[in-house]
């Protein structure tokens, strides 16, 4: 799996067009993540959902290939039981959206952001917190996969658009540690 480094001293992972569709996939796929923002009865911070109903299967092979790229990346993880069998979405505009910091410590031990919907405008990239007051940001395109530690704070920003920018997050959670998974050899 080709991927590159974003920044040379922190575990931030790239791999361009990880899953391309066509337009018109791409925008059956935003209408059902936005469906399933409005059919969800979960009420957890507002602003990311499961993925619960998919009649493509789109997202759960989307997971398995992010699982089965982990294991290419990062060789066999010994993976919890509790780990969830759906991903999750967040879906913004400019009069929606909520550039909230936050971390994934409690649901994973690696996160990633698959980029379903980048419009085509200013903003909308995701702000990773480097610590000492340095924060690095990356505008992502359509297809980027980011994976990166749970302990990587981080928050997406707002897009200039009427247009929805559509993030996909998947994540596992291991018993390794991420300090241990991420600190890997350059292939």
């Amino acid at each position: 799996m080709k991927y590159k480094k974003l920044l040379k001293n922190y575990p931030i992972l790239l791999i361009k067009n990880f899953e391309v569709v066509d337009d018109s996939k791409r925008e059956s796929l935003v209408n059902i993540v936005y469906t399933n923002s409005k059919k969800t009865s979960i009420d957890l911070t507002g602003y990311s959902f499961p993925l619960f109903h998919d009649p493509t299967c789109f997202f759960a092979n989307l997971l398995k290939k992010f699982r089965e790229t982990c294991v290419e990346l990062f060789g066999d993880l010994k993976y919890l039981p509790t780990n969830n069998d759906f991903c999750w979405a967040y879906c913004s505009n400019s009069g929606d959206y909520a550039e909230i910091w936050h971390d994934h410590m409690k649901t994973s031990t690696i996160n990633s952001v698959y980029y379903l919907n980048v419009p085509n405008c200013s903003g909308g990239e995701i702000e990773f917190d480097l610590g000492k007051n340095k924060t690095f940001k990356y505008k992502p395109s359509n297809f980027d996969l980011l994976i990166f530690p749970n302990y990587l704070r981080h928050r997406p920003l707002m897009v200039n658009s009427k247009e929805l920018r559509v993030s996909i997050n998947m994540e596992f959670l291991c018993e390794e540690q991420p300090f241990y998974i991420f600190d890997f050899k350059e292939r």
